[in-house]
């Protein structure tokens, strides 16, 4: 009495090639996790440096003085410039404030803002 397993190896191949397709899904899924997650640490850093110039542009609105290099100490940490320049043509009279803040995003790539205002007064060194 013979008993035929012409099913068991077609099984056995639908399993494999199973096992190969879900461990390719998972490959895919980790990296565009890996990509989402890297796009939004980014996202968030510039925020962090907008908001950081923008308080630092605010601060030279009120009459503070100006201050060329300032660190920023709260994540993410890195630095604040500041350059001054006079008005031209219709903005005579005014000072072109370009405040620039610099710093560095998870993973270590360098991120900066630069927010420009034209300000009344005198430039406050």
């Amino acid at each position: 009495m013979h008993t035929h397993r012409a099913g068991k190896g077609y099984i056995m191949m639908e399993v494999v090639v199973s096992a190969f397709l879900l461990g390719a899904l998972a490959l895919v899924y980790t990296q565009l996790g890996r990509g989402v997650t890297t796009a939004r640490d980014r996202q968030l850093t510039v925020r962090a440096l907008q908001l950081a110039a923008e308080a630092q542009l605010e601060r030279y609105r009120t009459g503070a003085a100006i201050e060329p290099k300032v660190n920023i100490d709260t994540p993410p940490e890195g630095i604040i410039e500041t350059q001054v320049e006079p008005g031209q043509g219709d903005w005579q009279g005014l000072h072109l404030v370009m405040v620039t803040a610099r710093g560095t995003a998870r993973g270590g790539r360098q991120v900066s803002v630069t927010l420009r205002a034209y300000l009344a007064g005198e430039a406050r060194p």
